[in-house]
């Protein structure tokens, strides 16, 4: 007879629901996957997931798919979670502000993380895309050295790729349904300063911006936007720039003057295409 003692348990997938504490023993667990069905989302509130978390001390990959993750009930108290095995880290179609407070909540030293969210936009009008505005010393999103954004307007997403100096990472921000954001051609101008304001470029040694074949023109990438921009990588040594849109010349002035202003200048003079 079951007794649920599962002292040997290394791998859990959970696909329609979920074991409550005290049920199952994860001491020994090293991969969980939640992962829900088309028209059987797994719910779950943050703390239930972070209690998991916490239960899991040897854990090294957590996927979750088609799982939806909902503020706590109660008031939860604050405290990261130390997991230094963890090493991978996959978390699809979930919300901005939801992926956030997760990862920010996690203590992982050497872990990649690849990230799907619904772009949301502040009050303030700066966007969430699943990294805290101020980073901690502990978030895995720290001391980037090589960052590749990639706009898929055609579907409405930006894919941010890159690494940091131990681990590479993969963010894709889409534009959800019904969102009064607008199209990605609109925002894209702004929504580079706010990742570039949101994320740690002080190293970055190189980075690209690129487009997937989508002819609309983009908008806000004005020399202001630029100049910014470079502001942020002052150990910038490959810059790459590859959008192709009808305003190709204007976007090339306005990149070439923040270029040639002392900020830009600072950027090390970057070798870009």
């Amino acid at each position: 007879m079951f007794s649920s003692s599962t002292p040997c348990l290394t791998t859990l997938k959970l696909i329609y629901s979920y074991p409550a504490l005290g049920r199952v023993s994860f001491a020994s667990l090293k991969e969980l996957y939640i992962r829900g069905k088309k028209r059987d989302l797994i719910t779950m509130e943050i703390s239930q997931l972070l209690q998991m978390l916490e239960a899991c001390p040897r854990l090294e990959v957590l996927v979750t798919y088609k799982t939806t993750f909902v503020p706590s009930e109660g008031e939860y108290e604050f405290r990261q979670i130390r997991l230094d095995s963890l090493r991978w880290i996959d978390i699809a179609r979930c919300s901005a502000t939801v992926v956030t407070d997760m990862i920010s909540r996690l203590i992982v030293p050497n872990c990649t993380l690849r990230l799907s969210v619904w772009l949301e936009r502040r009050d303030d009008f700066r966007f969430l895309f699943g990294v805290p505005y101020d980073l901690e010393e502990t978030h895995p999103l720290r001391d980037i050295r090589r960052l590749h954004i990639t706009y898929q307007s055609a579907s409405g997403a930006i894919v941010l790729e890159g690494n940091t100096s131990l681990n590479p990472f993969q963010i894709t921000a889409t534009i959800g349904s019904g969102s009064n954001i607008g199209d990605m051609p609109t925002v894209s101008g702004p929504l580079l300063q706010s990742v570039t304001k949101t994320l740690d470029l002080s190293l970055l040694e190189e980075f690209a911006v690129a487009e997937t074949a989508f002819y609309q023109p983009h908008t806000g990438f004005s020399r202001d936007t630029w100049r910014h921009v470079l502001e942020k990588m002052p150990m910038l040594k490959v810059l790459h720039v590859r959008l192709q849109s009808i305003t190709d010349g204007g976007f090339c002035r306005a990149l070439l003057s923040a270029l040639s202003t002392p900020e830009g200048s600072r950027a090390g003079c970057p070798a870009h295409t």
